[in-house]
């Protein structure tokens, strides 16, 4: 592991070599993301579920990016013949993003610095709990982000999408409705977090409304090893305050 200074801001970079075979870069002054990335196995349940369900010459997308971590992932199953494309509005995630890229020599990674919704625009960005500010909010530290949509980005690309991981702290909803014409051609498998709360505060839906409008295009819920949930499991978790990943699979991928 070698330690070099590359970040904007000159932070000292420590490149971790994974159990996966790719380095990872981890800021030397930041002990969380150590512990996350480093002292633990961070998300395996979610890792080997990617691992699982992306082949080589797929395209994917990653929306929500922070760090890289499932990037990195993605970039090293599809190979030189696919493509990963990364949407995040945090400014620092394309730095995470373009050292991952860089240091492993990832071509096939395609970011864009912006949040995805259902209509475009601009809205205020938390950097701090990285969630967008749909109602107002008068806190400090807000950065202006733009909002595009998911489909509208990828209308020109004749390459089926395969695969979406989507962690966007309460917005999926807006995002799917902006990906209707996505979910309805490509049937992508997804990779998604369950927040009930945040859900609520950002999409202004309960996260059952989300769960829902995947089912009206023909998709079941599982949990990562592939069991079916119904709705009535997803709203115990709610009831319960948990925060679940789970996957939702269509007839044509499953």
């Amino acid at each position: 592991m070698a330690a070099i200074k590359s970040f904007a801001r000159n932070d000292a970079i420590m490149y971790h070599k994974t159990g996966y075979g790719f380095l990872f870069p981890i800021r030397m002054n930041d002990a969380a993301m150590y512990r996350t990335y480093v002292a633990t196995a961070y998300e395996e349940p979610e890792t080997n579920f990617i691992r699982r369900n992306i082949r080589p010459g797929d395209h994917v997308v990653d929306i929500g990016v922070r760090h890289g971590w499932f990037a990195c992932h993605m970039a090293q199953i599809v190979g030189p013949e696919g493509c990963v494309f990364c949407y995040d509005p945090d400014p620092i995630c394309s730095e995470h993003v373009s050292l991952c890229s860089s240091i492993n020599e990832f071509s096939n990674i395609f970011y864009e610095s912006c949040a995805l919704g259902n209509s475009p625009g601009e809205l205020m960005f938390d950097p701090i709990d990285a969630t967008l500010q749909t109602q107002g909010s008068s806190k400090d530290g807000l950065v202006k982000v733009p909002i595009k949509i998911l489909d509208e980005l990828m209308k020109d690309r004749s390459h089926k999408i395969s695969f979406i991981k989507i962690d966007v702290e309460g917005a999926e909803q807006m995002v799917f409705d902006g990906a209707a014409d996505i979910l309805d051609r490509d049937r992508p498998i997804i990779l998604m977090e369950i927040n009930d709360g945040l859900s609520r505060r950002v999409s202004q839906v309960p996260v059952i409304e989300t769960v829902r409008t995947l089912r009206n295009y023909g998709y079941s819920c599982t949990d990562l090893t592939d069991r079916t949930l119904s709705d009535s499991e997803i709203e115990g978790a709610i009831d319960r305050n948990e925060i679940i990943n789970v996957a939702f699979f269509a007839p044509s991928n499953h």
